[in-house]
This record gives C-alpha cells, structure tokens and sequence, in this order.
C-alpha cells in the first residue's frame, strides 16, 4: 500500500513538472504555442530519431522557448509513432493519390527503419513503391500539421489562462498587502497627529 501511495506520487509529480514545463505561465502564450506546435510537427513528422536536434535548432532560428517545443515533441514515441501516426499518414496520404499495389509490407519496412539502413529502405521503397512513399509523406505531413494546429490552440489558451491566473493571485496578494498596512497606518494615526510610517 505504502509503495502503491509512493508511486502514484511520483507520477503525479512528474506530470506536474512536465505541464509546467510544456504550459510554462511566466512566458509569452503566443511564442509558447508556437514552441509547442514546431514540436508536435516535428516529432511526428518522420525525423528518424533527431526531433529534438530539430526542435532546437527551429526554435533558436524563430527565437522561440525552447523546453516548451522539446518536450511537445514526446508526443510522437515508437507506440504513437508506428501505432497510430504513420499508419494515420499513410491511409490518408493512399485515399489522396491512389497509389497501385505493392507487394512487399510497407509498414514492417519503416519499423526496421534505422540510420545504417536509412538508404537502403528509402531505396527499395522508392524502386519498388514510390507513390506508396509519397503517398505516406503528403498523408504524414497532413496529420503532423493538424497535430501541430491542435497544439497550438491548446498551449495558447492553456498558457494563457494559467498566466491570467497567476497574474490575478498576484495582484490579490499586493492588494491584500496594501489593506492591512493602510488599516495599521489608521490604527496608528488613531487620537494622534501623523507620522510618517515605514
């Protein structure tokens, strides 16, 4: 019981430092969102394993925060990745050209996919299955945009509710300040001439 507590703790505060790290309220909600959808797009996007070099280097190019992007591309693992992203990509990309049939499994081709194979299976894909490829890259870039799109709005409207709140808490706090130092100031100016208070 007492690990069961443990564990459930730590998840709940890794979830926390992640959110806090993705939605950060101390920063721009516009430059956040962007930082966010760079890397959602670029983690789905088939980078073969460099999404975060990438997400680095587009967001110092854009001047953009830089944690935001990096862990928005998390979204994109090997589960979501060759489970539902690619596969996404590619019915979506054969409903758009049409492309003939092949007789080779092209999923099983991008699932061994690796840097020392990367030539060879671009290759035979590209001999064998070209418009199967093509047809993988328009429907994997549809899906990485929308999954950009959707974070966008979601990390714009999520850092921006949170910075309002924090803003507001803020402010409550200093006018909390300023109401019990100017009933002090009352109680001391009370039956005497003023003073000045520090």
């Amino acid at each position: 019981m007492v690990r069961k507590k443990r564990s459930e703790s730590k998840y709940k505060r890794l979830s926390r430092i992640y959110y806090n790290r993705m939605f950060p309220r101390r920063q721009d909600a516009m430059r956040v969102a962007w930082s966010v959808a760079a890397g959602v797009f670029i983690g789905i996007w088939p980078t073969i394993g460099v999404a975060i070099i990438l997400t680095v280097a587009f967001c110092a190019l854009f001047r953009l925060p830089k944690v935001p992007g990096i862990v928005s591309s998390f979204v994109a693992n090997p589960l979501t990745q060759f489970g539902f992203f690619y596969p996404t990509g590619y019915m979506l990309g054969c409903k758009i050209i049409h492309p003939e049939a092949i007789k080779f499994d092209f999923l099983e081709e991008f699932q061994g996919l690796s840097f020392k194979n990367f030539t060879t299976v671009i290759g035979h894909l590209w001999n064998d299955a070209a418009d199967h490829l093509l047809a993988f890259m328009i429907g994997i870039t549809i899906v990485a945009a929308i999954g950009g799109t959707i974070f966008f709005f979601l990390a714009y409207f999520i850092v921006s509710y949170r910075k309002k709140k924090w803003i507001a808490a803020k402010t409550g706090y200093i006018h909390n300040l300023i109401a019990e130092d100017e009933v002090l100031i009352k109680e001391a100016h009370k039956g005497k001439k003023p003073m000045m208070h520090i």
